[in-house]
C-alpha cells in the first residue's frame, strides 16, 4: 500500500513501482522463516527399572528421562521421572508400604516476541536484502519516520529481524515444573486376632518456576527504551 501511495505522489516512477513489486513475487517469507527456525526433529528416551528382594525389604525402581529439541533451534525440553515402590516388613505386628513419584520437566527457548510467528509478516517480504544482508523489516513503527533520525532522541532501531534474533540469541525462556508425591501406609496387626489397623501418610509438593532473559539489543528491549 506504501509503494502505491509513493507512486501516486509521484515519488517514486512506475518503473521502480514495478520492479518493487516483482521483487515481491519471487520472495517467500515463510520459507526462509523455517530455514532459519527450524531444524531436524531429535528425541531420546532413556528407560531404567530395577527390582530388589531380600528378605525384609523389597523394592521396584523405575526411571524414565526424555529429551527432545522439538524440531526448533533453540529449544531444548527434558522430563525425569522417577517411580519408587517398597514393601517393608518393620516387625511380626507391623507392615510398611512406601511410595515416592518425582517427576522434573524443563525447558529453554528462544524469546522471539510477537513479531516472530511464521506469519508475522506476509508472505511476499523477505527477511534479506537483495544483497543478502539481513532487513531491517517493520514492527511496531514505519522505520521512515523523521523522528527516528532524530540524533537529539537518541533513538534505537525500531525494526525486527528474526533471522538476527535466533542467530544473536538475544532473549531466553526457561521453565521448570517439579512434582514431588510421597505416600506411607503402615498396617498394624493387633493383639486381638483378626483385628488389624492402618495408618496413611500422604504429601504432595508442586513447584513451577518460568522465567525470561532480555537482552538490551533485542527489537523488544530497543522497543521499550524508545517508549519510556
Amino acid at each position: 500500500m506504501r509503494v502505491l501511495l509513493e507512486n501516486n505522489r509521484g515519488n517514486i516512477s512506475d518503473e521502480e513501482m514495478n520492479s518493487t513489486f516483482s521483487r515481491w513475487s519471487r520472495n517467500n517469507y515463510r520459507k526462509e522463516y523455517q530455514k532459519v527456525h527450524d531444524r531436524t526433529q531429535i528425541s531420546q528416551q532413556y528407560n531404567l527399572a530395577l527390582r530388589v528382594s531380600g528378605k525384609t525389604l523389597s523394592s521396584n525402581i523405575v526411571v524414565n528421562w526424555n529429551g527432545n529439541n522439538g524440531g526448533v533451534r533453540g529449544y531444548d525440553a527434558s522430563s525425569l521421572a522417577l517411580k519408587y515402590l517398597g514393601d517393608l516388613k518393620v516387625a511380626s505386628w507391623m507392615d510398611l508400604n512406601l511410595s515416592l513419584n518425582v517427576l522434573n520437566n524443563r525447558t529453554k527457548s528462544h524469546a522471539l516476541g510477537s513479531y516472530g510467528n511464521i506469519n508475522s509478516f506476509l508472505a511476499y517480504q523477505s527477511m534479506y536484502n537483495p544483497d543478502g544482508s539481513l532487513a531491517r523489516m517493520e514492527a511496531d513503527i514505519y522505520p521512515g519516520e523523521e523522528v527516528l533520525n532524530n540524533p537529539e532522541y537518541e533513538l534505537k532501531d525500531v525494526t525486527y529481524n528474526v533471522a538476527d534474533e535466533i542467530d544473536k540469541g538475544y532473549n531466553t525462556s526457561k521453565s521448570r515444573y517439579t512434582n514431588v508425591r510421597t505416600n506411607v501406609l503402615a498396617l498394624f496387626r493387633l493383639p486381638v486376632t483378626g483385628w488389624t489397623a492402618q495408618a496413611q501418610f500422604q504429601y504432595e509438593d508442586i513447584v513451577s518456576i518460568s522465567s525470561t532473559q532480555y537482552s538490551k539489543d533485542s527489537q523488544f528491549m530497543r522497543s521499550l527504551y524508545n517508549r519510556y
